[in-house]
């Protein structure tokens, strides 16, 4: 009887350390303990002053740059009854692959992408593009991985950090108990040909309020040390509406010297890409056309930005196909930094 009871009062004192365990993410920390991938922020990187961009030289300016977000609707999603009515993953991948590819971009910021498997299909050029996604323990989760052309920049520095209470816990819950992990991915690029130095920051908010609400301040707190030093672009799936507090929340302040600014506002062409492209022409849309969208690319940073042009891509595969390569549109601009 004692004995029977010893081992009950074991068994449930084990059960209750497990709960406790994965509740506390314990094993969120041993992990990140074992194979040294905690978070990192930007602000924390060897950061020059504005003036030392492009190495000192009288005029610095980035050049053209092509940016594309986009969530692909991930591949798992199509192939379950999550997502009904879209097709499977390798009837979608070739009209994702031709809107990336037609847009020839220098930057592209994923979201929903899994593993290694789904970066390299989605990689436009692997001898131009490199790719940059969390990884622990061989294990790559790409929910907000970037591109980037290494034909044209050196990465010098790159990490992630958490939109968790404890942002430097890989992996770690977000403000809503057991929720989806959701991080920052950050890469600090640097031209080859101007010396150009930028910060590319690329994300993917939950779509639970308890956790994309405190996202948005905290994401805009964390980008104002880098943005008093190198200029910024910044892509995402925010799940925030350009009309809400929280976008407000998120891109900051009138008065902070760190405020994000919305490429849409700045585009000097602003265009809607139809579902039934090329038969259906693009339309001009109004600078306030983000309002009704979720993905940004937005800009900060010293220095003065232009844009000379912003697309919201909504094609379903071309009017013969009727093929949705996603449930959200790519969003696309032109645009370049000028910091002297």
């Amino acid at each position: 009887m004692i004995k029977a009871f010893k081992y009950l009062l074991l068994t449930v004192s084990s059960g209750v350390f497990l709960v406790l365990f994965v509740i506390f993410q314990g094993p969120q920390h041993l992990f990140a303990g074992i194979t040294g991938t905690w978070g990192r922020f930007p602000g924390e990187t060897e950061l020059k002053d504005p003036v030392e961009n492009c190495g000192g030289a009288d005029a610095c300016q980035s050049g053209p740059l092509r940016v594309l977000t986009f969530n692909i609707l991930c591949r798992v999603c199509t192939e379950s009854d999550r997502k009904p009515g879209y097709e499977t993953w390798y009837v979608r991948l070739p009209y994702l692959r031709e809107i990336i590819r037609g847009y020839d971009p220098d930057l592209i910021g994923f979201q929903e992408t899994g593993g290694v498997q789904d970066l390299d299909e989605l990689n436009p050029d692997p001898e131009r593009f490199a790719w940059i996604a969390f990884e622990m323990g061989g294990v790559v989760y790409g929910d907000a991985a970037l591109m980037y052309r290494r034909d044209k920049f050196d990465a010098l520095d790159s990490g992630q950090f958490w939109l968790n209470p404890r942002p430097r816990v890989p992996y770690g819950f977000g403000w809503k108990p057991l929720s989806m992990p959701r991080y920052v991915n950050w890469v600090r690029l640097r031209n080859r040909e101007n010396q150009f130095e930028f910060l590319f920051v690329n994300t993917h908010f939950d779509n639970n309020t308890p956790n994309k609400e405190p996202s948005a301040p905290f994401f805009n707190e964390v980008m104002r040390i880098p943005a008093l030093h190198l200029p910024l672009v910044i892509t995402g799936d925010f799940n925030t509406p350009g009309d809400t507090q929280r976008y407000q929340n998120l891109i900051g302040s009138d008065f902070a010297d760190h405020k994000l600014l919305q490429t849409a506002e700045l585009a000097e062409i602003r265009e809607l890409i139809p579902p039934g492209y090329p038969e259906e022409p693009p339309t001009a849309i109004p600078p306030d056309s983000y309002r009704g969208q979720i993905d940004h690319i937005l800009l900060g940073g010293p220095g003065t930005w232009t844009v000379t042009r912003w697309t919201v891509d909504t094609r379903a595969g071309g009017a013969q196909h009727q093929v949705k390569p996603s449930d959200h549109p790519a969003v696309f601009a032109e645009l370049q930094c000028s910091l002297r």
